[in-house]
């Protein structure tokens, strides 16, 4: 049967939306594939979104705590494994997530681990109300202006960084668990990562 010129127009368009459709999904797979195979992702999806890779030095930042103290990542360089989670009070996911922060910070805190909740762009006023209302204890950075957030490169909130006593990335995840079992099984992970990097002597540091 002899095709017209319309009906090879559309063979072709159909051709070349599948072949589009097919480079999407692996572009997309490839951009969630799970970061040292830890972690969930946005929404539940395996991996995140970093301008980081494992194993990269995190470059140090300098930056005021919620009680107007200075604080800088090279501070417990050598020392303590730190975990950093940007957050922000309007963020619902981010909100969700708190309790096992706290829960990290009060199982690990006392045994060489810093939890650093880093709050993206909101006045100290309205996180001091926050925190003082929840009754949390980690420590709470400020980055008002998006400097920290910048320099690392997070799209969106919440993100964690796990980062080393030597200052390297060893685990990152943007969104938050979508379920009690998700989050359980989460948290179950990324407890035995840091026991894991509790145990490791730190490295000489990359300039």
């Amino acid at each position: 049967m002899k095709l017209d010129a319309r009906s090879i127009g559309l063979v072709i368009a159909g051709a070349i939306l599948a072949i589009a459709t097919v480079w999407i999904h692996y572009e997309v797979k490839a951009k969630l594939a799970p970061v040292a195979g830890l972690g969930l992702g946005l929404d539940g999806m395996s991996g995140g979104y970093s301008k980081f890779e494992i194993g990269d030095q995190i470059p140090d930042f300098k930056s005021s705590t919620l009680h107007g103290g200075s604080i800088a990542l090279s501070d417990f360089r050598d020392q303590q494994v730190v975990v950093l989670d940007f957050w922000a009070t309007w963020c619902t996911p981010c909100v969700k997530g708190m309790p096992a922060l706290q829960e990290m910070h009060e199982e690990f805190g006392g045994r060489g681990v810093k939890v650093l909740a880093v709050n993206v762009g909101e006045d100290a006023e309205t996180v001091q109300e926050f925190i003082d209302r929840e009754g949390y204890s980690f420590d709470v950075v400020m980055d008002p202006f998006d400097d920290i957030k910048d320099a690392f490169g997070v799209g969106g909130i919440p993100q964690l960084f796990i980062v080393d006593k030597s200052g390297h990335l060893q685990f990152s995840k943007v969104g938050g668990a979508v379920s009690s079992a998700q989050a359980k099984a989460q948290a179950n992970k990324l407890g035995a990562l840091l026991e894991k990097l509790l145990q490791e002597v730190p490295t000489a540091a990359s300039s």
